[in-house]
């Protein structure tokens, strides 16, 4: 194969470059979504204990409901 040849020549070699940009940035944006998502739930888990914490001082729940819901909220 003569140097000045490539596998793909022409578009063909644009193309696959275009298609690997694309997905470098979708994979980008799925990381990015994942880690928000996960740092969302985090926040919402915080705000539902202190919610739970909350009742518990109210006198709204026993010892017992307050044990059981505060670990499944932890899980």
């Amino acid at each position: 194969m003569p140097m000045d040849q490539s596998l793909m020549p022409g578009m063909g070699g644009s193309l696959v470059m275009i298609l690997g940009i694309i997905i470098v940035i979708a994979a980008i944006v799925a990381i990015v979504s994942v880690v928000r998502s996960s740092s969302r739930s985090k926040r919402e888990s915080r705000n539902d204990i202190a919610i739970l914490d909350e009742r518990y001082a109210k006198g709204e729940l026993t010892d017992q409901e307050y044990r059981r819901k505060k670990l499944m909220l932890e899980d």
